[in-house]
């Protein structure tokens, strides 16, 4: 259903995610879990496309919806 393929998310030149690569199938669920600081919040708002990645690929139902606002 969601496949994250090598995600890599920077803020200016710190990188917060470095090849994030998960799979979430149909009723799945998912806890994403880290210390401060690990990418969490990162992850969620490149997912929800508040911040684009600059590498890699998130695809929904098969649809690449990397770069989509």
């Amino acid at each position: 259903m969601l496949e994250v393929e090598r995600l890599n998310v920077f803020y200016g030149p710190i990188q917060a995610l470095h090849d994030v690569s998960l799979t979430v199938g149909a009723n799945e669920a998912v806890a994403i879990l880290g210390a401060n600081g690990a990418g969490k919040s990162s992850l969620i708002k490149t997912l929800i496309g508040w911040h684009p990645p600059r590498t890699g690929h998130i695809r929904f139902l098969g649809e690449d919806i990397t770069h989509l606002p």
